[in-house]
């Protein structure tokens, strides 16, 4: 895995093959959604948080499918 500023978090194989991350559930389903970028926001937004020293331990992503308000 890597990660750029202008691509976000990118995954390959080891032969340098594009991949996709996936979250699976105790019960082997396999849930749909770009992973990739949620991952991404949420490490970034927890280095943010981070380095202003607001103090938030913890940063999540929106549950799959949740509409964005703002």
């Amino acid at each position: 895995m890597s990660a750029t500023s202008h691509q976000g978090l990118i995954v390959e194989t080891a032969t340098g093959q594009r991949a996709r991350l996936c979250v699976v559930s105790d019960d082997g389903e396999i849930i749909s959604g770009d992973v990739a970028a949620d991952a991404w926001r949420v490490a970034v937004g927890a280095y943010r948080e981070f380095l202003v020293g607001s103090g938030h331990l913890e940063v999540h992503a929106r549950p799959p499918g949740q509409v964005d308000k703002t």
